[in-house]
């Protein structure tokens, strides 16, 4: 997974109002656009692989932590305020 510098920034603020400074991503399930995830700030669970990228702190649950290679996560902002949305890997047809 790719974390854009955006999203990194907006990640750590998260992180140092929490005091939780591991960003853990699980599956969210399938749907007919392919899989969907969850973003959580957690410890990691036994059997995560954690990975830093972009000098965070990332644990994956282990079936998605192949897939999500392909994916970026980067900050949005719109009318409802900024949050985070995953790009790339599966599209719908």
């Amino acid at each position: 997974m790719i974390i854009t510098d955006s999203a990194k920034s907006y990640i750590q603020e998260a992180m140092t109002q929490s005091g939780i400074f591991t960003l853990r991503v699980v599956s969210g399930g399938t749907g007919c656009c392919g899989s969907s995830y969850q973003l959580m700030l957690a410890k990691p669970e036994a059997g995560d692989r954690v990975e830093q990228l972009n000098q965070l702190e990332v644990a994956f649950e282990p079936e998605i932590a192949d897939p999500i290679k392909l994916v970026t996560l980067d900050l949005i902002k719109d009318e409802q305020g900024p949050g985070l949305a995953f790009t790339g890997g599966s599209s719908c047809c």
